[in-house]
């Protein structure tokens, strides 16, 4: 009986380990939402000072490495897409229990809707990640149908499922996503698109609505809570292109946080401070709904003037338990040249904007030509020098006047020349790499050459060459590989550029002469 007993509680274990092995692996991971909560729990107690609610206008807006560098604020961003009112409200209570902020910020963007629940998929990216507690079923109860409820709270009856849609980024941490600062993660998304969008007028916009009930209670709570545990609120709209009708939820926000007599109480629409913080409509968003990091920038170091001006926020700089706020910063502003430098789009500004990058960064060169006997006159690439003894002096010499033609308004033959002035090698093409002393020679691509090059702990660049020769032209190709992928293929110039500090790629991007400008492809 004894050795059943044993059996039975073997077998009983075994399986607990292999459904929590299972669990382990199959659980969603979303980078957008899941990962703020749970890294919110490994901050040290009481170490947050500012604490961000709200959506992807919060965890795209509002930075706590602008904070920090800046002002020496401590802030997280414990946001999620979509993240409504009452989750928001969870969201706190939940902060509350191992943060005592000296201030709390939330964003009125989801008071713009009505519906009692949101969609299941935003509620389990809200919801899933918190520990398992009295608030986290009271915010499971909020976000989801009664109807849903029971299976809702079986998170494995969910996703167990998913073993089909599994990745190799589920092994690794926060899925693989480098926006997220490793370690020193604090809930905001880097975000470096661009696009142009109208400037709108909600100055012009005075009128109000009525919000839905669960909205407005929940939207109470939120400031009632702050105010019962005596820490300021700042109730804004973060900047996006508001219309008529949105700026309408913006004034019932405003109206309603009017209605509480309390110093602990603030409101401020930033989408009527666009010049006070000196927001460019043509390149501070990533669409009409989000600031990208130009945008976040302007707006958080504003924002963050008039928290340290009404507010007594301690600055934390050079504090060693404020190392992983450091740490932060320095990824983001690493990140924000990166990202600077792949918005460049003519290689005469790109070549500039090499120039000034900061140390650790590899940079290597590719460049790849043709050589037609019947068409020399008419080369594209404008780089090279025709060079082969079955050419006449004649045809070499009329050759070399096209090319002084050709440099005189071609970027990309200018940018070479000026790069190699000289150098008989750019007949051919080849890779070059950026050393101390310029640029230098890895290899030539009409000798053929293949070379592999370790970047950083897991990366692996293959450069590799050679000419090819038809009925009437040769070509001398470059393979520029960066983990499999191969970049340079088309004729022009291929410039990859790897930041050895953050171990990752910044950018590979190849310019041609097809427009006169020296264009990224």
């Amino acid at each position: 009986m004894k050795k059943v007993l044993l059996r039975s509680l073997g077998a009983l274990l075994a399986l607990v380990m292999v459904f929590g092995c299972m669990d382990l692996l199959l659980r969603y991971r979303y980078s957008d939402s899941i990962t703020s909560i749970r890294r919110f729990y490994e901050q040290e107690e009481n170490t947050i000072d500012v604490l961000g609610l709200g959506t992807s206008h919060v965890y795209e807006g509002l930075s706590p490495a602008v904070l920090y560098r800046e002002y020496g604020i401590a802030a997280y961003d414990l946001c999620a897409p979509a993240q409504t009112v009452w989750n928001s409200y969870y969201y706190f209570v939940e902060a509350l229990k191992s943060q005592t902020p000296k201030a709390v910020v939330f964003d009125v963007y989801m008071m713009n809707t009505n519906g009692e629940y949101d969609t299941t998929a935003n509620a389990i990216k809200t919801t899933y990640g918190m520990k398992w507690s009295e608030n986290k079923y009271l915010a499971m109860q909020a976000a989801f149908p009664e109807e849903d409820f029971p299976e809702i709270l079986l998170p494995f009856y969910q996703y167990h499922s998913r073993y089909g849609e599994l990745s190799s980024s589920d092994l690794l941490p926060d899925n693989g996503d480098e926006a997220y600062y490793g370690d020193s993660y604090k809930g905001f998304y880097t975000y470096d698109t661009v696009q142009e969008i109208d400037r709108p007028t909600p100055e012009k916009w005075t009128n109000t609505r009525t919000f839905a009930e669960k909205h407005e209670r929940y939207f109470r709570a939120i400031i009632e809570l702050a105010i019962e545990r005596q820490i300021p609120i700042y109730i804004i709209s973060i900047p996006y292109a508001v219309a008529s009708d949105t700026q309408t939820t913006v004034n019932t926000a405003a109206r309603i946080t009017g209605e509480y007599d309390s110093p602990l109480v603030h409101f401020i629409d930033f989408n009527k401070c666009y010049d006070e913080m000196g927001l460019d409509f043509t390149t501070d968003f990533s669409g009409k709904q989000h600031l990208n990091d130009n945008g976040a920038i302007k707006f958080t170091s504003y924002f963050g003037k008039i928290l340290k001006e009404e507010l007594e926020l301690p600055d934390r700089r050079g504090d060693a338990a404020y190392a992983s706020w450091e740490e932060n910063a320095r990824v983001f502003y690493r990140l924000y040249e990166n990202n600077d430098l792949k918005q460049v789009s003519d290689l005469p500004t790109y070549m500039d904007r090499l120039s000034e990058l900061s140390d650790g960064y590899r940079v290597f060169l590719a460049q790849n030509t043709c050589i037609s006997k019947e068409s020399a006159l008419s080369m594209q690439t404008g780089t090279t020098v025709f060079h082969d003894e079955e050419i006449s002096d004649e045809l070499r010499k009329k050759v070399e006047e096209y090319r002084q033609k050709v440099l005189s308004v071609q970027p990309l033959a200018r940018t070479m020349e000026t790069l190699f002035p000289g150098k008989e090698s750019l007949t051919f093409g080849g890779v070059w790499e950026r050393t101390e002393n310029g640029w230098t020679l890895v290899g030539e691509n009409a000798e053929g050459f293949e070379k592999y090059i370790a970047l950083g702990k897991k990366n692996n660049l293959k450069l590799a060459a050679q000419s090819s020769r038809g009925e009437d032209d040769t070509y001398y190709l470059c393979e520029l590989s960066f983990n499999g992928v191969t970049h340079s293929q088309d004729l022009g110039l291929t410039i990859l550029v790897y930041d050895t500090e953050l171990d990752r790629l910044v950018d590979c991007v190849t310019f041609r002469n097809e427009q006169s400008e020296g264009t990224r492809k």
